[in-house]
């Protein structure tokens, strides 16, 4: 699955896990990121999405996000399935 989430501003998606099969894994990269505020938790760390650099993680693991910007902020979502 691969497809854009846009994140308003002044945005927060509370802490939650995702509805996926055990095994899939998910992959955000950066495509228009605002200055400020606007970042991503999961799994007790937390990240800052950067235009053009992407991070893994689990969406089985809690996670949330927030834009506490004034502008949108933008990222590729990608899903995939691990075979191990």
């Amino acid at each position: 699955m691969a497809g854009f989430s846009r994140m308003s501003a002044g945005t927060d998606i509370l802490p939650h896990v995702d509805d996926v099969k055990e095994g899939l894994f998910r992959i955000h990269l950066g495509i228009q990121i605002p200055n400020g505020d606007c970042g991503f938790w999961v799994d007790g760390q937390e990240k800052r999405w950067e235009n053009g650099k992407a991070f893994l993680f689990d969406p089985l693991k809690i996670h949330k996000a927030w834009n506490k910007t004034s502008e949108e902020r933008v990222i590729l979502l990608l899903d995939f399935e691990s075979f191990y």
